[in-house]
């Protein structure tokens, strides 16, 4: 008794052998070598929406909620990320921004240190509105006055609704 295997079937059988046969190594040939990787060059607009911008609106709640310890550890961690941001990209359109930076924001950022160190709320409201307006300004500067940030006006912070501002009971 003869077995007929259809046509299709034994099309495919050959095919797969042939594709077996051709995926196996050659002889002394090697794997190919992996890509590799790319480097992450974020942009200064990047940079600014990562470091920047969630540390600022961060210390904003975090003085809201009289939260000192948080607030100055924002405020640190706000200064270090410009700090960062100006060794990264030291010159931005042909603008200074280690200069704009010194000139504009850290005088409004020693405000808000002193706010901090007194618990003075309504300092720190002062100073922080004075640090986003100087924000604003460095925009300007930078040749991007169309980015405009505000003082939150909402009860909770969107960006990071799953941190507790208040101090830690």
């Amino acid at each position: 008794m003869k077995i007929r295997i259809p046509w299709a079937i034994a099309s495919f059988f050959a095919v797969l052998s042939v594709v077996a046969a051709s995926s196996q190594p050659k002889g002394n040939s090697k794997p190919p070598a992996p890509p590799k990787p790319q480097v992450f060059s974020p942009g200064f607009d990047d940079l600014m929406t990562m470091l920047v911008q969630p540390r600022h609106v961060r210390l904003y709640f975090a003085g809201r909620q009289k939260n000192w310890e948080l607030a100055a550890a924002e405020l640190r961690d706000l200064q270090q990320s410009f700090d960062r941001l100006a060794q990264v990209v030291p010159n931005y359109q042909g603008n200074d921004v280690n200069a704009s930076v010194k000139s504009l924001i850290a005088p409004q950022m020693q405000a808000i240190q002193a706010a901090i160190d007194s618990a003075d709320v309504q300092k720190f409201n002062t100073a922080y509105r004075n640090l986003t307006t100087a924000c604003n300004a460095c925009h300007t500067y930078l040749e991007h006055p169309y980015i405009v940030i505000k003082v939150p006006d909402g009860p909770n912070d969107t960006a990071h609704p799953d941190q507790s501002y208040a101090p830690a009971p």
